[in-house]
């Protein structure tokens, strides 16, 4: 029941979000630990993915609840 109260009351596109964030996070965890080539490369192309993500949280909260001090 938990699950099912905070999806409701919570927008789809924050829990998309939120599973984002997490992935990238967690991959990049992942290939920092493989090291090398792997490392050098996947973690440009995270890091790159992860700015973007960024900007468009950021661009798309103009306007919007979140953008107020209290949701912070």
């Amino acid at each position: 029941m938990q699950v099912r109260s905070v999806l409701e009351e919570t927008e789809l596109v924050l829990i998309q979000s939120s599973v984002t964030k997490f992935w990238l996070e967690s991959f990049h965890a992942y290939t920092v630990q493989l090291g090398g080539e792997t490392e050098r490369i996947v973690g440009e192309i995270l890091k790159t993915r992860a700015d973007t993500f960024a900007i468009n949280v950021t661009l798309n909260s103009f306007g919007r609840p979140l953008n107020e001090p209290a949701m912070r």
